[in-house]
């Protein structure tokens, strides 16, 4: 039964994790293996809790401020990656971390190094990261740490050189027809192994007389069929790789061809030649094959040759050339098989040397710092070639750089013990080189030494607006091994690119505009790369304050008729006294302000601002510093204020224009400016204008002409704003003539009531000339009615001159005696035209001499 399920419900709930005893706990230990709890999955607090802490053990406490909660994991990887350990604890206050391996403590290496609290491995290695790695962590404050679970690399990799070696029988002299041969296909490596066969350049397949066993290929009953040239591909998790030695079966048959003289794998440099040889026996022609191509090589042509004793030359190598060549021998009885040898052409070549080359990796400047006396390394990785590269160093005065003494190399590791200013100081170079040539790469090694300070810096008071320089004088190795920082009141300094500026190779920094705030002290840091920073005294800078407007005064524009105030405000070493000014017209001298305006300890005080209030104003400041002056134009304005405001909410009809209306006044005249979902720019031009009075203008509504409309009127003054929403419905049941009657349309308006008042005015003369009519009617009844005898004599021709000399004499007496009766001046029509007939008549009875008469004809 195990502890869990002893303690039952007692176990605490935050119990969880897994656990490792610290190897120097020997009494805890003792006590938990009489349990048979020490690789039990316990976190320790538990155990504590549970089982240590009531039994009086002290370490108890101490643990439980801090726990793994993540250990170190075994992890695969293959050989030369880079791979990392992780490791950290809960509370990380006063705790310190080291790795072990096997037990030993860990040496950081430019392979293998403590990155913070993991172990980082560039290059893994099977032969020294063999082993368990464990992390401990130490509480530095009591001495008190923990060690994690061990982890260990599960390493992949794959030998070389790969090799095909004959395993049965032990000679090659004792193969014969019909017997049977075992070829091994030699190779080391981590994991499953999967091997590949091929003969020639033909990979292999089981069969009758072919078959796979491991490493192992068996061929039954050879013959002279089963010649040629055998090779193997080992490939693993970790990569693959050819064989370097091929085996080449040769099994002789009556009357078949035989190889003597086999053709040889090639490598060459690039432009060199190369030839292969190949001499078989009992053939009659030899002929070359490249890469499996059906046509031989042509013995006419200008970069191949082909020899009478059947080698194969190649003139001036380039990178097509590389590949298998097959040397094919063809007997003259032609029931024999022809025999198929093949040999593979390599270029060589060699990668160039790069800053990643080297581990760690060098910097672009190719330049690496290290304090005098610490100790230095560098591993310079050997760059991909072939054949095999070999790597060594030279020091700066191009010597090899030897296995032994305080500068060493351990196989491509630069070691430098304890570096020396003069002797190590220099360019060391990493050398790569093989067939294809040598590579070379240098970095510059500066051995730094200790600074010290000179002189410190001086205390100084300086004005406000002028510059300022402090300088750092200091003996120490030159830019960039050594750079001068600067510190004001305990915190460094950061360059704003304009005002302050420091030198970081000479020690100088200078505050071009010096401010207020730029006093305190100053003190330089000077911090040579592998040492600790030297700081130098501190010097105080004091700042004197300039007479100076703080801020100062601005254009100013005042709102007619409102109140206002305008600010001039000066600081400097002493309170300045400040007085505005305003200046007269045209050139005249400065005046004093107007009475309504008040001038208070340099505040202008506008009760109620006038349109004389316009014009430039001074503001003048002064104390024992001097004198300062502002000019500044004040302008009165009258902010817009609408006097038509757009109906909101707006309705329109698709297909129908209509008017936003939408007027503003003020000083100066605002302009009027429309946005459409405040967009300014969402209008389409050739259906929307606005008018000269800021009205908007739709002259087709279209339904997607729906949304928020805003109205915004500006001057120098400011804006204001109005929002309207358009509404567009649709036309149906719509009528035009209705629907603006209905809006009541100014010009529909004017219209009705002007043709109201037309209609009006005739039917009043109408009636007017029917009332006369009727009326003159009556009246001339009542005439003929008193006088109807008089009327009938008349009309019967009876004494009508009488009659009408009676008349005119009446009528002329009557117009002598000024007055007449009501009857008299209503005469009727017919009167009157009795009256024309008795004038007329008169004229008839006049008399002219006749040399007064002239002609008169019709025109």
């Amino acid at each position: 039964m195990g502890f869990v399920e002893q303690v039952g419900e007692h176990w605490p709930s935050d119990c969880f994790g897994s656990f490792a005893a610290p190897t120097s706990w020997s009494r805890p230990r003792r006590a938990l293996h009489s349990l048979g709890l020490v690789n039990d999955p316990v976190p320790l607090n538990c155990l504590c809790t549970l089982l240590i802490q009531p039994l009086g053990l002290s370490w108890c406490q101490a643990q439980e401020t801090f726990y793994f909660y993540r250990n170190p994991g075994n992890a695969d990887v293959v050989a030369g990656a880079n791979v990392t350990l992780e490791c950290e604890v809960s509370n990380e206050v006063d705790i310190t971390y080291y790795w072990q391996l096997n037990g030993v403590r860990l040496v950081n290496t430019t392979r293998r190094y403590q990155r913070g609290s993991h172990l980082h491995i560039t290059r893994a290695d099977r032969i020294r990261d063999f082993g368990e790695f464990t992390c401990i962590a130490m509480n530095v404050s009591n001495g008190f740490s923990l060690t994690s679970v061990a982890a260990s690399l599960n390493i992949l990799w794959l030998g070389e050189p790969v090799l095909v070696q004959l395993q049965a029988p032990d000679s090659p002299r004792k193969i014969v027809a019909g017997n049977d041969v075992t070829l091994r296909c030699s190779v080391d490596g981590s994991g499953d192994i999967h091997i590949e066969w091929y003969r020639n350049a033909d990979r292999l397949t089981k069969s009758d007389t072919v078959n796979f066993s491991k490493k192992r290929l068996h061929l039954r009953n050879v013959s002279a069929k089963d010649n040629g040239v055998y090779r193997c591909t080992a490939r693993n998790e970790a990569g693959s790789r050819n064989s370097a030695d091929n085996f080449s079966l040769a099994v002789a048959e009556n009357g078949s061809a035989l190889i003597q003289v086999q053709p040889r794998n090639q490598l060459v440099r690039k432009g060199d030649s190369a030839q292969f040889d190949c001499v078989y026996q009992n053939v009659n022609i030899t002929e070359w094959y490249f890469k499996g191509r059906t046509d031989p090589i042509s013995k006419d042509s200008t970069r191949m040759t082909v020899f009478a004793n059947g080698s194969l030359l190649i003139h001036s190598v380039t990178s097509s050339d590389e590949g298998f060549y097959s040397c094919v021998g063809i007997p003259g009885d032609s029931n024999q098989v022809p025999q198929t040898y093949t040999a593979e052409l390599s270029i060589a070549y060699l990668d160039e040397i790069t800053g990643s080359s080297f581990e760690p990796p060098l910097p672009d400047s190719r330049t690496r710092i290290v304090p005098e006396k610490a100790e230095f390394e560098l591993t310079c990785i050997p760059v991909a070639g072939n054949p095999p590269v070999r790597v060594w160093w030279l020091d700066p005065r191009g010597r090899t750089v030897s296995d032994s003494g305080p500068v060493r190399v351990d196989e491509t590791r630069l070691i430098i013990e304890a570096a020396r200013a003069v002797d190590d100081s220099g360019n060391y170079t990493c050398v790569a080189e093989n067939m294809a040539g040598t590579k070379m790469a240098s970095f510059k090694l500066v051995v730094s030494t200790p600074p010290n300070i000179v002189s410190d810096p001086l205390s100084m008071t300086v004005e406000e607006g002028t510059r300022a320089s402090l300088a750092c004088q200091f003996h120490a190795m030159a830019h960039p091994v050594t750079v001068v920082l600067w510190k004001k009141n305990g915190k460094m300094i950061n360059e704003d690119g304009s005002r302050i500026k420091m030198n970081k190779a000479n020690g100088t920094l200078v505050i071009s505009e010096v401010e207020l705030d730029d006093h305190g002290n100053y003190s330089c840091l000077v911090n040579t790369t592998g040492f600790k920073p030297v700081h130098s005294k501190p010097a105080i800078v004091l700042v004197k304050e300039r007479l100076k407007f703080s801020p100062r005064p601005v254009n100013k524009k005042l709102e007619l008729g409102s109140p206002a105030r305008v600010y001039c405000r000066a600081q400097g070493a002493l309170p300045p006294i400040i007085k505005w000014f305003k200046e007269g017209q045209q050139g005249e001298q400065k005046y004093e302000i107007p009475d309504h305006v008040k001038d208070i300890n340099g505040t202008l005080y506008f009760s109620n601002v006038t349109a004389e209030d316009k014009g430039r104003y001074m503001c003048i400041a002064t104390n024992s510093q001097g004198i300062i002056n502002a000019t500044i134009d004040i302008d009165v304005i009258v902010t817009p204020k609408f006097r038509v405001y757009p109906q909101n909410p707006t309705e329109a009809y698709e297909g129908y224009p209509i008017m936003i209306h939408c007027v503003a006044d003020g000083d100066p005249k605002p302009t009027i400016k429309w946005d459409r979902n405040s967009n300014f720019s969402g209008f389409d031009r050739n259906r929307f204008h606005v008018l000269e009075n800021g009205t908007l203008l739709v002259q087709e509504v279209h339904m997607a002409d729906s949304g928020k409309y805003g109205c915004t009127a500006g001057n120098s003054g400011g804006f204001k704003r109005e929002e309207v929403t358009l509404i567009v419905r649709s036309p149906e049941g719509y009528h035009p003539n209705d629907d603006q009657e209905g809006d009541g349309s100014m010009m529909t308006k004017t219209f009705t009531i002007t043709l109201s008042i037309a209609g009006s005015y005739m039917m009043l003369v109408v009636g007017l000339m029917i009332w006369c009519r009727h009326r003159r009617k009556r009246r001339k009844q009542a005439y003929l009615n008193a006088n109807g005898a008089e009327v009938t004599k008349a009309e019967n021709g009876e004494a009508g001159v009488e009659h009408t000399e009676l008349k005119e004499t009446a009528a002329s007496q009557q117009l002598r005696d000024g007055g007449g009766d009501g009857a008299d001046t209503a005469q009727s029509h017919s009167s009157s035209q009795s009256r024309r007939s008795n004038k007329s008549s008169g004229y008839d009875r006049m008399a002219f001499p006749r040399q007064d008469l002239q002609n008169m004809v019709l025109l």
